[in-house]
């Protein structure tokens, strides 16, 4: 078993060389993720959407936020709010965007909070997932742990091939996700 600092800097690295030197077989793995998401009941019941906007090396959400507002779905992008926490921001194509904060992230500058109890169905980031358990490895500021504790939604993961492993250290505040499509 791995120590989640380790296996984070494994999975970044493994997840960069993916994007950077593999990136049409990245985009082949993305394509079939999106067809298995958009085709899930989860997402067709779905009504409002949470995301986040994804970093270059992550599986891209903009296709998932603009497939959203095809079908007239709200969408709610992910913000590190005050004490540690997320809040859930309703965006739109003329939403305002941060510059990059320190992990690269860029972030909703206007829009509604959400609350999550309207929040039909949360996709959840990580760097890898154990498919089999629904326990993933995020990175590293338990926001999400903190949030699937209390979200009465559907949680949805989505996992490269790249990102599937169960060989890390769980602690007890982890939190599985409801549903990983690989």
């Amino acid at each position: 078993m791995f120590s989640k600092k380790d296996c984070r800097v494994q999975q970044k690295a493994c997840l960069k060389e993916l994007a950077d030197h593999h990136p049409a077989d990245k985009v082949v793995q993305e394509a079939k993720l999106y067809r298995k998401l958009f085709s899930s009941a989860g997402w067709r019941s779905a009504d409002v959407v949470a995301v986040t906007k994804s970093l270059p090396y992550e599986l891209n959400t903009a296709v998932i936020i603009e497939q959203a507002w095809r079908e007239n779905k709200t969408v709610a992008v992910a913000r590190v709010a005050e004490a540690g926490q997320l809040d859930f921001v309703q965006i739109s194509p003329e939403t305002t965007w941060s510059k990059p904060n320190r992990m690269g992230l860029t972030e909703p500058l206007d829009g509604q909070v959400l609350s999550l109890e309207i929040i039909n169905l949360m996709l959840v980031p990580g760097l890898a997932f154990d498919c089999a358990s629904g326990q993933r490895l995020g990175f590293g500021g338990g926001y999400y742990d903190r949030i699937l504790k209390v979200f009465t939604g559907h949680s949805v993961a989505l996992c490269l091939a790249e990102q599937a492993r169960a060989d890390w250290m769980i602690d007890d505040f982890d939190q599985p996700v409801q549903e990983i499509i690989n």
